[in-house]
């Protein structure tokens, strides 16, 4: 059993948010194990979402019948809660009348709420996220090369460490056919089927790169209008994000291309048709799955640790390109770098030569396979995983 980072507080509600299939409700299993009063209702199974579906109000009933020691809360789990967005209102009605009544609440598409009008409680839940496993979640178990090639989502991280390619690449396609179904066709995310499943493959090539939704619009026969709208339903499904150019304006920032990163490289990489091609190093494919993967982590370390920033890039801004940039209010950016070489040259820290000079305040970092540590011109050449770790940290002060 790995131990997640994940760390809701028990003081107040929570929402707990996170594509399919990243671990959302073994860790509500653990993370309530020592409680003696919980209610699971789990919306995936068919006779729970018919319940509360033909009878919401069922749900206030059955946490009446809850037993609780004296002096003690009662928690209620409610798995895939989108699934069934009325029920809010009645979540919401409980918090506001029984003190004694806690709920923990798991998603997989803000987009469902979102569209149903469901009642987000104003503020009376806190809001949490779930992703595949992190490099430190795994531990001595991480392998960053089988994380390049199939992810790391828990069912192949955790269960068969061992797992053969065959079963890897049968998982990751029956994971994405699950999805298709379930997450888009069933729940009518996108009126047409056809074109999004075109669209997903598109979309996986274009991984990392800067998007253009009028171009990938012709290529599936739909209008960009109608491709923006589509990663939108991705980032609403918890299956990637969107990395806007970093900008002090946030009005001229959205306003420009952004990127988009899939939550994991081994459905991106199914998605892309390319599971079955080898991950060689010292390749344009490896070093964009290692820039991919870095970019991850710290998304998910963001998170996960609450660090608060907020991840862009630079693309040929003032003649500099950046992977990552981290900014936060009235604090200097940090540049980052990615690159997957082992050694790490001068011509790599270009960029971050340059931003550094003509702006000393900026810490410029290189994030790479390289063992060695060291600054070269005010640019810091760090260890990936060593970076990470200083940049987002276990604890910190907004």
């Amino acid at each position: 059993m790995f131990n997640r980072l994940a760390n809701p507080l028990k003081s107040k509600s929570f929402f707990l948010f996170g594509a399919r299939g990243t671990g959302k409700s073994t860790f509500l299993r653990s993370f309530f194990s020592d409680e003696e009063s919980v209610l699971w209702i789990d919306l995936l199974d068919s006779g729970w979402e018919r319940r509360m579906r033909a009878d919401p109000s069922a749900l206030l009933t059955a946490i009446q019948a809850l037993k609780v020691p004296p002096g003690s809360k009662r928690w209620v789990v409610i798995d895939e809660v989108q699934k069934c967005p009325k029920i809010l209102d009645l979540v919401h009605k409980s918090i506001f009348s029984d003190k004694n009544t806690l709920f923990a609440l798991t998603g997989s598409s803000a987009r469902k709420l979102k569209r149903d009008g469901a009642n987000m409680l104003a503020g009376r839940a806190l809001s949490y996220s779930m992703f595949p496993m992190t490099h430190l979640e795994l531990g001595s178990a991480f392998d960053l090369n089988r994380a390049l090639a199939i992810g790391t989502l828990p069912e192949l991280s955790c269960s068969t460490v061992g797992t053969s390619d065959r079963e890897a690449r049968k998982f990751l396609e029956a994971y994405c056919q699950t999805y298709m179904k379930e997450e888009v066709f069933a729940e009518q995310l996108a009126r047409r089927l056809d074109p999004f499943r075109s669209f997903m493959e598109c979309a996986a090539q274009d991984n990392g790169h800067t998007l253009n939704f009028e171009s990938i619009g012709k290529k599936i026969g739909v209008s960009g209008k109608t491709v923006n709208g589509y990663y939108k339903i991705l980032v609403d499904t918890y299956l990637g994000i969107l990395l806007y150019p970093a900008h002090p304006s946030f009005r001229k920032k959205i306003a420009q291309k952004p990127k988009f990163y899939f939550f994991d490289p081994g459905v991106q990489r199914c998605l892309s048709g390319t599971l079955d091609i080898p991950m060689v190093e010292s390749t344009n494919d490896y070093g964009d799955a290692f820039e991919h993967w870095v970019i991850l982590e710290a998304w998910r370390l963001n998170e996960l640790r609450e660090v608060g920033y907020t991840l862009g890039y630079l693309d040929n801004y003032g003649g500099l390109s950046v992977d990552l940039v981290l900014e936060k209010p009235r604090r200097n950016s940090i540049y980052i770098e990615i690159k997957s070489a082992r050694m790490v040259t001068a011509g790599h820290l270009k960029h971050l030569k340059i931003a550094k000079k003509s702006d000393p305040s900026l810490r410029c970092i290189c994030l790479s396979r390289d063992s060695v540590r060291r600054i070269e011109n005010g640019v810091e050449v760090i260890p990936w995983d060593v970076g990470l770790d200083e940049l987002f940290p276990r604890s910190t002060q907004l």
